[in-house]
């Protein structure tokens, strides 16, 4: 299934609260009302294509993605990372042997869905997807990435941001039905309005809800319905 909606939400409250104003390899929204775009991947697999840092372009989320798995050095995990070496994630070189010698095709990328959105009017977009390694279960992941200078780069956070958490464990068609409001479901139309209104989405009373259903008490019920079992 390959598949976009293109809904209105209110960023208001959401992008101060989700991301710290002095984490500066982030580029942060104002209080404002922004376009979002959903996204369905039509079985995207993205796989360790390149062999070297001078092959890559990160000209396209999805080609960064390849970037990213290919990463054999810390000067590419670096290239790969808005803010550049004072921002990136340090590995230890038994890291990046393990990469070099890893089978292409049985450890893998696959992409489920992304967000699209600007923030600051930078190109933004969270992707999820599952990380398919040889020998063990799938680990699902969530990345943020922004676009500057005509290059994507990924946003290195100490902690992943509760958009980001949302995109990910939200099962996709739970999003679809949120995003297109067409559902049959009860307990989804109930999370859809209130969540809506006046045309647009709220994203700051979706994080407020959707971290409700985990404390103080875990509301299994909704937890079933709209969590992917297969994420943490």
């Amino acid at each position: 299934m390959n598949k976009s909606i293109i809904v209105l939400v209110l960023l208001i409250v959401f992008c101060k609260k989700t991301y710290a104003q002095n984490d500066p390899n982030l580029i942060l929204g104002k209080e404002d009302e922004s376009e979002l775009s959903f996204h369905v991947y039509d079985s995207l697999v993205i796989k360790k294509d390149y062999l070297k840092l001078e092959e890559v372009k990160n000209d396209t989320p999805e080609n960064l993605m390849r970037s990213i798995l290919s990463a054999s050095s810390q000067e590419w995990i670096d290239y790969n990372t808005l803010g550049g070496s004072i921002k990136s994630s340090k590995r230890k070189e038994d890291y990046f042997v393990k990469i070099k010698q890893m089978s292409i095709d049985k450890n893998y990328i696959k992409l489920i869905h992304k967000v699209s959105l600007l923030i600051n009017n930078t190109p933004t977009e969270i992707i999820k997807f599952y990380f398919k390694q040889e020998n063990t279960k799938d680990v699902s992941g969530c990345y943020v990435l922004q676009k500057v200078n005509d290059r994507w780069y990924k946003v290195s956070n100490n902690t992943t941001s509760n958009l980001s958490i949302i995109v990910m464990r939200l099962k996709t068609n739970v999003l679809i039905e949120l995003f297109s409001g067409k559902t049959s479901n009860i307990l989804t139309k109930e999370l859809y309005n209130a969540i809506n209104s006046g045309g647009y989405m709220d994203l700051s009373k979706l994080e407020n809800i959707f971290f409700s259903w985990y404390s103080p008490v875990k509301k299994n019920e909704k937890l079933n319905l709209f969590i992917d079992s297969k994420t943490w």
